[in-house]
C-alpha cells in the first residue's frame, strides 16, 4: 500500500505541474466543460467587465475583480501565450433580477459562464448570466479562478474556453465566529468576509455575546458594553461598526446573522444588568429570569435596536448548555413554575424559548437555535419553522441527531462535524472535506430538510493575529462539501485544487495556512505585495 508520505510526496510533483496551469475552480462547479480554444487578456485596459445594469454591488465587484485578474501576482502560469490564442475583450455580465438581497436559503445562487461566444464582428466574448445579483458574485469568482499567466509578459492573463453550469448544493453555507471570548477588530471581521467570498460561503454567523463578554455598544442598553466589554470602549462595537459590517458583507455576498445567546451563556450581559438574573446563590452567569416579564422587554428592546442595522431575516436566539440550577434555587423562578404548572428546568426553558422564538416571528424574522431548544422541550416544542442547529457530538453520533430532528419535521444546519476550534497537526481540513451532511438513516423528504450547515471558530484561542490561519483554508474544505454535488470527494484531486485555491488566497491577502509538507506556492505570502487587503469593497 502507497505510504500516505509518499502520496504527498507524488502529489507535490503533480502540483507543480498543475500550478503551471490551472484554471481549476473551487468550490468544483455542479458542471464545467473546456473546450480547446485559447484566449488572451492582454492587460488590464483592454479587458472590460460589461454591464448594463444598475447594481452598485455588481460595479463594485467588477472594479474588485478587475484588480485580481490583473494586479494580483497570479499563482498558475504557462510558459507562453498558446499558439492560436484569441483576444478576450469583455465579460458580458447579465442578470435577470437587480434587487441586491441576500436571504440565505431563499435566494437563487445559480449562474451561467461561457467563454467563446461571438460577436457580430467575430470578436471572442464571455458572458455570465445570472438570476440574481448573489449569483453573479458567485460567477464572477468562478471567472477570476479560471484565469492563468505568463511566465515571461506578468501583464498578460490566458484562459481556456470553458462552459460552466452551476448552483450550490446547500443554500446555507455559513462560518460562525465568535467575537465574546475574544474581540475582533472590524478589520480582521472584513477578512473573514473576504474569505468567505472568495469559498462562497454565504452566511456569518455572528455569536457577538457569551458569559465572557457584551462587546456590543448598545445605545438602548449602554451598561452592556460598558461593563461587559473586555476594554471599553476600545473592545465594542458601535451600531455604526455593525452596520458597516453589514454593508461590507452585503457587497460580497455574505449575509451577517447575528446570535445574542439566551437564556444561559448570558454573563456578558448580567455584568451590566444583573436585574435580570434569578435571586439564586450565584446568579453570574444566569440564565436569564424567565419569572420577570421585564426580562423579555430588555430582551427585545436589544434584538430590535440590532433589526434596525441587521435586516437578515434570519436571527440566532443561542439556547445552548442552559444549567437550570439558578432557576432551581430562585424563590421568585420557583413560584413562577408553580403558578405555571413546571416541574423541570426543561419546561421552564421552553417557555423561555417559545416566548422569544414569538417575539421574532412577530417581527417576520426566523429563529435559528442549538439543538438543546429542540431537544429538551419536552412535551412543548418550538414551532415547526424553526431552524434546528445541530452542533454536537463531534462524532459520527450527530447523525443521530440529524435524523431525530429531522423526523420531526425541522430543518436543520449541521455545525457538529466542522468545529475549526479542534485542531491537529494533521492535514485536519481532509476530515471535514470528508463529512457528508445527508450520511444518516431516514427517507428523502427528511434528508430534503437539512438545508446546509456552517463551519464554528470558537474563539477561546483566536483573536485577530491568528484566526484567519485557523480558519482558512480549513473553511474550505467546508464550503466545497456544502457547494458542490455529493459525488465530489477524490481527495487527491480536492488536494491539487485545494493547494492551487490556498495559493490564490495568499495574493488576494488572506494568510491562509499550509496544507502540508511539500505545498507551496510560485508566489509565498507577503502582505505588501497584495492590493487586496479588507476594507477594500
Amino acid at each position: 500500500m502507497m505510504s500516505v508520505a509518499f502520496r504527498f510526496w507524488a502529489l507535490g510533483w503533480l502540483l507543480l505541474a498543475n500550478l503551471a496551469r490551472g484554471g481549476s475552480v473551487w468550490p468544483k462547479p455542479a458542471y464545467q466543460v473546456q473546450t480547446k480554444q485559447e484566449f488572451v487578456l492582454s492587460s488590464k485596459d483592454l479587458f472590460s467587465f460589461r454591464y448594463e445594469g444598475m447594481s452598485m454591488t455588481i460595479w463594485l465587484a467588477a472594479a474588485r475583480y478587475r484588480t485580481i485578474i490583473f494586479e494580483v501576482p497570479t499563482q498558475t502560469r504557462r510558459s507562453s501565450i498558446p499558439d492560436e490564442a484569441m483576444p478576450l475583450y469583455e465579460l458580458v455580465i447579465q442578470i435577470e433580477s437587480e434587487d441586491e438581497t441576500l436571504n440565505v436559503g431563499e435566494t437563487d445562487e445559480s449562474y451561467l459562464i461561457t467563454v467563446g461566444t461571438y460577436s457580430e464582428n467575430g470578436t471572442a466574448t464571455a458572458v455570465l448570466a445570472a438570476r440574481t445579483v448573489p449569483g453573479a458574485l458567485r460567477g464572477m469568482e468562478t471567472f477570476a479562478q479560471l484565469i492563468d499567466g505568463i511566465d515571461s509578459e506578468p501583464d498578460v492573463r490566458v484562459m481556456s474556453g470553458v462552459h460552466i453550469v452551476d448552483k450550490p448544493r446547500f443554500p446555507v453555507r455559513g462560518l460562525m465566529i465568535d467575537t465574546a471570548r475574544h474581540y475582533l477588530t472590524t478589520g480582521t471581521i472584513q477578512s473573514v468576509i473576504d474569505g468567505m467570498s472568495y469559498n462562497k460561503l454565504n452566511l456569518l454567523h455572528w455569536h457577538m455575546s457569551d458569559n465572557i463578554a457584551f462587546p456590543f455598544d448598545s445605545l438602548k442598553w449602554p451598561k452592556l458594553a460598558k461593563y461587559g466589554a473586555h476594554l471599553y470602549p476600545s473592545h465594542t462595537y458601535t451600531p455604526i461598526d455593525v452596520s458597516m459590517i453589514v454593508e461590507y458583507a452585503k457587497r460580497k455576498g455574505v449575509q451577517v446573522m447575528i446570535e445574542i445567546d439566551s437564556p444561559g451563556h448570558a454573563g456578558g450581559m448580567l455584568k451590566g444588568y444583573p436585574e435580570y438574573a434569578p435571586d439564586c446563590l450565584n446568579p453570574t452567569y444566569g440564565p436569564l429570569d424567565p419569572s420577570n416579564p421585564d426580562t423579555f422587554t430588555f430582551l427585545m428592546k436589544l434584538w430590535t435596536e440590532l433589526f434596525e442595522i441587521v435586516p437578515s431575516h434570519l436571527v440566532h436566539i443561542g439556547g445552548d448548555e442552559v444549567d437550570p440550577t439558578c432557576w432551581l434555587q430562585s424563590p421568585r423562578v420557583q413560584q413562577f413554575m408553580k403558578d405555571n404548572n413546571f416541574t423541570t428546568g426543561e419546561q421552564v426553558q421552553s417557555y423561555f424559548e417559545r416566548r422569544l422564538i414569538g417575539h421574532m416571528e412577530a417581527r417576520s424574522k426566523r429563529s435559528m437555535v442549538w439543538q438543546e431548544v429542540f431537544f429538551r422541550s419536552g412535551d412543548t416544542p418550538p414551532p415547526i419553522t424553526t431552524l434546528i442547529n445541530v452542533w454536537e457530538p463531534h462524532d459520527d453520533n450527530w447523525k443521530k441527531k440529524l435524523a431525530a430532528v429531522t423526523a420531526q419535521g425541522y430543518s436543520a444546519v449541521l455545525s457538529a462535524p466542522w468545529y475549526l476550534d479542534q485542531i491537529s497537526s494533521t492535514q485536519d481540513w481532509i476530515k471535514f472535506y470528508q463529512q457528508e451532511p445527508l450520511d444518516f438513516i431516514g427517507p428523502v423528504a427528511q434528508k430534503n430538510l437539512v438545508i446546509g450547515g456552517e463551519a464554528c471558530m470558537w474563539g477561546e484561542y483566536v483573536d485577530g493575529a491568528n484566526i484567519i490561519q485557523r480558519v482558512f483554508p480549513r473553511a474550505s474544505a467546508v464550503a466545497e462539501r456544502l457547494w458542490s454535488d455529493r459525488a465530489v470527494t477524490d481527495i487527491e484531486d480536492a488536494t491539487l485544487r485545494l493547494q492551487e485555491f490556498r495559493c490564490k488566497l495568499l495574493t488576494r491577502g488572506i494568510q491562509a495556512e499550509s496544507l502540508g509538507p511539500n505545498n507551496y506556492c510560485i508566489e509565498e505570502w507577503d502582505v505588501s505585495k497584495s492590493p487586496i487587503h479588507p476594507g477594500i469593497l
